[in-house]
C-alpha cells in the first residue's frame, strides 16, 4: 500500500480474464497434474510480481501442496 493515501485514490484498477478450468486441482500434488489453464495463471502471477511461487496448496491436508522450490533455501538474487 502507498504511503500517500492520494497515490491509492488515484490508482484506476486493471481486470484481466483468464480462461478457467473445469477439471479438479484438489488433491494435485505434482506441476504435472494442474491444468494447463492454471499452469499459465500461476506463469502470469509471477511474471506480474515479479517472484518465484515456491508452493502451491491444491487442498486442506499438508499432503495436499506442491513444492516447486524449497522457500527456506537462500537464492542468490538476480541481476
Amino acid at each position: 500500500m502507498p504511503a500517500d493515501l492520494q497515490a491509492l485514490t488515484d490508482c484506476e484498477p486493471v481486470y484481466k480474464t483468464f480462461k478457467g478450468w473445469s477439471g479438479a486441482t484438489t488433491g494435485a500434488t505434482t506441476y504435472k497434474q494442474l491444468p494447463v489453464e492454471a499452469k499459465r495463471y500461476l506463469q502470469y502471477l509471477e511474471d506480474l510480481s515479479e517472484c518465484p511461487i515456491d508452493m502451491i496448496s491444491t487442498g486442506s491436508k499438508r499432503s495436499e501442496t506442491i513444492i516447486l522450490r524449497n522457500p527456506l533455501k537462500i537464492r542468490s538474487r538476480r541481476s
